[in-house]
């Protein structure tokens, strides 16, 4: 009867332990705590969190926040969801099933600085089984914003095709231009073929101008040079402006240049008529 009575008391005293460790509060503050430490950031949430361990886990975090070394905010979302399997929890290849965030708002010059602080290391493309979205996002450049941001990217693995969907609205000083558009790769990674399908709304009076822009190549990103080769692209777009199709190569270094090959195709009603021939 002793024996019973204690293995009762260490049973009811485990489980109010474990219940303890996995108290939303205390679980989404340990969890974030270990990812903030090993990447040096300042990872904060506000309001109550949920979690979830079927049919793995999950974390329901509100009013993320994440701060670099300065201090300074660079990333936030109303609510993100992440999941990841057992096997990353063990310790084994950070795999991340999905990621999806509400209202994530992202600065590029802060993602930057805290870019430039970590440890030089080989690029590593994530593992994402499930991919990532993003609803009503903001992120925010170097003299330019996108707003109104839906993205999504089904599943993303190194070496592996990826296709990326989104949409929004880029400003740039008084310019607006609404865009939806489809990137496939076929190998994620630094070097890959890639293909490209964009419809524009560019913002202009009396009535917008819409663009249609599809292309082809391949881009390659090295240390200090980035290349993008467009072995076929073809534009269609309401006068003022002209339709055209050809090729495009483009590197970015320390300097911008490009060369393009191409033929109008459209020639704009708004263009003065050419003479007969």
């Amino acid at each position: 009867m002793t024996v019973a009575i204690v293995v009762l008391s260490l049973a009811a005293g485990l489980a109010w332990w474990v219940n303890r460790q996995l108290e939303p509060n205390r679980l989404t503050a340990l969890v974030l705590d270990r990812a903030g430490k090993s990447l040096n950031l300042d990872i904060r949430f506000k309001g109550t969190p949920d979690y979830a361990l079927k049919p793995e886990p999950r974390l329901l975090i509100p009013g993320l926040s994440v701060r670099g070394a300065d201090g300074r905010e660079f990333l936030s979302a109303t609510r993100a969801e992440i999941s990841l399997p057992w096997s990353t929890i063990k310790g084994d290849a950070p795999v991340i099933t999905r990621i999806a965030l509400d209202h994530p708002r992202l600065d590029i010059p802060g993602l930057q600085r805290w870019m430039a602080m970590r440890p030089e290391k080989p690029f590593k493309v994530p593992t994402l089984v499930d991919g990532i979205e993003m609803k009503a996002g903001t992120i925010i450049g170097d003299g330019f914003s996108i707003e109104a941001l839906d993205a999504m990217l089904p599943t993303l693995a190194a070496d592996r095709p990826a296709e990326l969907t989104a949409r929004g609205r880029l400003l740039r000083g008084t310019s607006r231009i609404d865009f939806d558009s489809v990137l496939g790769v076929a190998s994620a990674g630094l070097r890959s073929p890639f293909n490209l399908q964009a419809k524009l709304e560019i913002q202009h009076r009396p009535k917008p101008l819409n663009v249609i822009l599809r292309t082809k190549g391949n881009y390659a990103f090295d240390d200090h040079l980035t290349t993008i080769t467009h072995n076929s692209m073809a534009v269609k777009a309401d006068s003022p402006i002209p339709g055209f199709s050809g090729r495009m190569f483009i590197a970015s270094g320390n300097r911008l240049a490009f060369t393009i090959n191409a033929v109008l195709t459209d020639w704009p009603e708004g263009w003065p008529t050419l003479p007969a021939p």
